[in-house]
């Protein structure tokens, strides 16, 4: 047995008990004490194995309640013999005599249940001692008891019983419920030893965890602390100390308020601390503070930030990071905060340089799956055997010059988290047909492997081509557009966002001033109207790069035509916007090429019947396009 069984007592009132406990002791090997006891040495038992430090006693009834009322002694009471009971009461069932049971609750309720068959007219006293035992035994004779069935009590007081004419009937505990009482014991012993084993891997836990953690009871004294706090703290003697010895009371309050961390000062180091309040059946059982240094959590996050920074699995940009007020960028936004919250696979069309990585990384950070990573690759920019390596991974020795232990491909790196597919467009068809079967089957195999992982992946694609024309020429599968199609984004290009362009400019002449630590305000009129005038066919990216180059070389507050005359004159002479004017042309009857194009929509409409899928397909857009145009 464990060191527990060591701490084991038996009290047996009487030798017949004693004897067979003694036996079953022996027979179990149990190293187990075993001491006659009565009313008239329990307390001088109780206090000698209290000092000792014992924790579990066996006894019978009411030695056992005295032994854990006025000691705390942990106390499994003997089983009763029931076929003891059955026996004795069965002697009376067609006596005339009057018949009690005097005894403890217990015994009383464990008659009861056996008389429930037997029907005997019983009488009953309950007793808690040796003194309510005597006194029982003569409102017994009073009220004209024959036969008093009892258990130890009536052996120490024989004599007083047989002074009445009173038969005494004892119930023991025979040697099967002994048995019985030992085998719960040691149930009872192992289940108390595997909590220990379990309450020492919890102190070890928090003696070594890397956070300083101290529990205080409901008046805020300390009752345990880890190594971490003691550093802390700079004492080993804090167990027994109100806690606000080493943190101000009003700090402490105002965490438990607030719920949120708060940054204070212990021992002259700044930490960060958080306090969580233990409230049990509404009432406080005190509260567990944690801290940790906060040049710690600094570091740890810096580690963190690099590690992202270094592997490029994480999205830095947000929905706030998109700049626009114009009615199509907004819907365009608008969408994307939709489509993030469906775990689907999204298509982002546009432009080169229109923002579709902006947006996935957007729809990612705002999806439920931000805190995992995010995985972007460029399929225009590998070779297609290179791409299914990098997409897929590959095993070890797959081809030749294959890293040795084989490598992990952006499927499983993005488990649980985004893949965006960059110019998806430019995709190999055979290649196509495996991506067809992940976004099925959501699950991978490596190059030169025959093991399928599974995978749980949002895919989000992106491309600048008219994916229609290219299935049209075979060179994209159908089956595969609808499925990467389900949610589909058309970014507008900044042409067509004349009211953005100014915001874009001061967005990016605050980001470069910081950048090159200038102070460049604006672009002077003259310049501000040609860059409204030009028609930015690189988009976004391409009026980023031209803001960020002129800061770099304007040497005044005005970046002015002067100023970037270094790039050539010609940048704002090609590609200009149809706004050609003409002095004999009457600007009352030149149309805007919005209105040309809404006037032969409409006419297209009237003359197929408002079939507007037909009409889509005339003009060689889609009818989500069709629909935003005629807005």
């Amino acid at each position: 047995m464990s060191d527990l069984s060591n701490k084991v007592a038996v009290f047996a009132p009487y030798k017949e008990l004693y004897d067979i406990c003694a036996k079953c002791i022996m027979d179990k090997q149990l190293n187990w004490n075993i001491e006659f006891a009565n009313s008239n040495n329990v307390y001088e038992l109780g206090k000698k194995y209290k000092k000792n430090n014992y924790q579990l006693i066996i006894s019978r009834g009411g030695i056992g309640k005295t032994l854990k009322n006025e000691f705390g002694f942990e106390v499994i009471e003997m089983n009763l013999s029931k076929e003891k009971i059955l026996a004795t009461l069965y002697k009376y069932k067609h006596s005339k005599l009057k018949i009690a049971i005097v005894e403890n609750m217990e015994f009383i309720n464990a008659c009861k249940s056996i008389n429930n068959i037997l029907k005997i007219e019983l009488d009953y006293y309950v007793i808690e001692n040796i003194n309510e035992f005597s006194h029982a035994i003569n409102s017994a004779y009073k009220d004209g008891i024959d036969v008093i069935i009892g258990g130890s009590y009536g052996l120490e007081i024989a004599e007083t019983i047989n002074s009445y004419d009173i038969t005494y009937e004892l119930i023991s505990s025979d040697a099967i419920s002994v048995n019985d009482t030992f085998d719960k014991a040691c149930t009872f012993l192992k289940g108390q030893k595997l909590e220990s084993d379990k309450n020492k891997i919890l102190e070890s836990i928090i003696a070594f965890y890397p956070k300083g953690i101290i529990y205080t009871d409901e008046n805020k004294i300390i009752r345990n602390i880890n190594n971490y706090a003691k550093k802390v703290l700079k004492t080993d003697k804090a167990v027994g100390s109100h806690i606000t010895k080493f943190i101000k009371d009003d700090i402490f309050d105002e965490n438990i308020q607030s719920k949120n961390s708060i940054i204070t000062v212990i021992s002259d180091q700044q930490v960060m601390l958080d306090v969580i309040n233990i409230i049990y059946d509404e009432s406080n059982l005190g509260c567990i503070i944690s801290f940790q240094y906060e040049k710690e959590i600094l570091s740890m996050e810096n580690k963190i930030r690099r590690d992202n920074a270094q592997n490029g699995f994480n999205a830095k940009y947000t929905f706030d990071n998109i700049i626009g007020n114009s009615e199509s960028i907004k819907f365009a936004v608008k969408a994307a905060k939709i489509f993030s919250k469906i775990n689907s696979t999204v298509m982002i069309t546009g432009e080169t340089g229109t923002g579709k990585e902006l947006f996935a990384q957007a729809i990612h950070n705002n999806s439920l799956r931000s805190n995992e990573n995010f995985v972007a690759i460029n399929c225009s920019a590998l070779p297609s055997q290179l791409l299914e390596s990098e997409l897929f991974g590959y095993k070890d020795g797959a081809f030749t010059g294959s890293r040795k232990g084989g490598k992990q491909g952006l499927f499983e790196l993005a488990h649980k988290g985004t893949l965006f597919l960059d110019e998806i467009g430019e995709m190999d068809i055979a290649l196509q047909a495996k991506l067809l079967r992940v976004i099925s089957e959501r699950e991978i195999m490596k190059v030169g492997d025959n093991q399928v992982i599974p995978v749980d992946v949002r895919i989000i694609t992106a491309t600048n081509r008219n994916l229609f024309e290219e299935i049209d020429k075979g060179n994209f599968r159908k089956d595969l557009y609808y499925r990467i199609n389900l949610m589909s984004i058309e970014l507008p290009p900044l042409r067509n966002r004349d009211d953005d362009i100014r915001l874009l400019v001061d967005c990016f002449l605050s980001k470069y001033n910081r950048k090159f630590s200038t102070n460049v305000n604006r672009f002077d009129d003259d310049l501000m109207k040609e860059i409204l005038q030009y028609e930015w066919s690189g988009n976004v990216r391409e009026l980023q790069n031209f803001v960020e180059k002129s800061v770099a070389v304007t040497e005044n507050n005005i970046i002015t035509k002067d100023s970037i005359s270094i790039f050539g004159n010609s940048l704002f002479y090609k590609n200009k916007k149809n706004l050609y004017t003409n002095d004999n042309i009457n600007s009352e009857t030149v149309q805007t090429l919005k209105e040309i194009e809404k006037n032969l929509i409409k006419e297209l409409l009237d003359k197929n019947n408002n079939n507007k899928t037909l009409v889509a397909q005339i003009l060689d857009i889609d009818r989500g396009t069709l629909n935003r145009k005629l807005q």
